[in-house]
């Protein structure tokens, strides 16, 4: 099977609402709109609504950890390669539409593609999430 992985730009509809800026720290609401093809401004004002609920900033792991098991996704810990190594971004052996955490940040893949501001295919893979059919 291959696990070729492609990379397009995608600030996943922020531009819409707000100036585009690539250190805006909204890496969160941007994959998870993206991932649920979702409208940013929603998924930003869902997130909101969980960080009030739970007393939290909604880019914290704990927070959107919490909002994605309410939508119905899996957390799913990232394999090891037989040498004890973490895979890459581009190494996963996975190629379904899923999140993925990295060491500070959260990236979309979605058909084959990384979906996100900048390339982020070269980056360690800690988990990632899929939505449970």
């Amino acid at each position: 099977m291959n696990f070729k992985k492609n990379y397009i730009y995608d600030d996943g509809g922020r531009n819409k609402y707000y100036r585009s800026k690539k250190n805006s720290n909204d890496c969160v609401v941007r994959s998870i709109a993206i991932a649920f093809n979702q409208d940013y401004k929603k998924t930003l004002i869902d997130l909101c609504n969980f960080t009030i609920d739970y007393g939290e900033p909604f880019n914290t792991k704990q927070i959107y950890e919490k909002y994605l098991l309410s939508k119905g996704w899996i957390k799913y810990k990232t394999l090891s390669k037989p040498n004890n190594k973490k895979y890459r971004i581009s190494e996963l052996p996975i190629n379904d539409n899923c999140l993925i955490s990295t060491r500070r940040h959260l990236t979309a893949l979605i058909n084959h593609t990384i979906r996100d501001l900048w390339d982020t295919r070269g980056e360690i893979a800690y988990n990632y999430y899929i939505k449970n059919e």
